[in-house]
This record gives C-alpha cells, structure tokens and sequence, in this order.
C-alpha cells in the first residue's frame, strides 16, 4: 500500500468543468518502504527524500493508503480526464501529469529497493 497524504487532487481535476484551468498543487507522495521507512517526491516538484523508520511511523497516521493497482489507475484516470478536456489541460498541464508519472514510478521503484534487505 502507498500512502497519499491528499487525494483532493484527483476529484478536483476529475470534477473540473471543460471551461476552467486547473491547478495542479505540488503535494507529497509517500512510498512505503518497509522497514527502511518511505521516500517522498512531489507531484509538482523534483524533490526526493528518505524518510526514516521512526520518523515515518509517526508521520503516516491518517494518511490515505492506496495499491500500487489502485494508484495505477488514479493515475490513469487522472491523465484520461486531461485527455478529455482540452480548455482544462493545456500543454502546461500534460508536462505536468507526464512529469508526475515519471516522478512516481521513481518514487515507487526506489521505495521497492530501500524495502529490500
């Protein structure tokens, strides 16, 4: 399970009218690391950080978890709905979501290696 401090994210860019830009707001995403604690990037942002054992036990209560599956397919929602929308995903926007993607599967994968012992 990967937990997201914040899905607002998603529903805000899923419920956007076409006649709107949207924001996209440069919130963490935590990546579970097993024993090794988590790794965090950004949605917006190129940072990255490891986040210890004891810091990230005590930092995670109530954050929202999700599958890699699941997130998967946030993720692939969350690009549909841009698809959709030419007015509320411009090119600006598409770099983003592209930037995103990369980011997470960064994220995911270095998180899969702290997590190997």
């Amino acid at each position: 399970m990967q937990p997201l401090k914040n899905l607002s994210w998603l529903f805000a860019i899923w419920a956007v009218s076409a006649c709107s830009k949207i924001e996209i707001k440069d919130i963490p995403l935590y990546w579970d690391a097993g024993p090794s604690g988590a790794v965090e990037t950004h949605l917006v942002s190129d940072v990255v950080r490891e986040v210890d054992k004891p810091t990230w036990d005590a930092q995670r209560f109530g954050y929202a978890c999700v599958s890699q599956e699941d997130f998967a397919w946030l993720r692939a929602t969350l690009e549909k709905a841009c698809a959709m929308s030419k007015v509320a995903c411009g090119a600006e926007e598409k770099k983003a979501i592209k930037e995103f993607t990369r980011r997470s599967d960064m994220g995911m994968s270095r998180a899969r290696h702290l997590g190997v012992k």
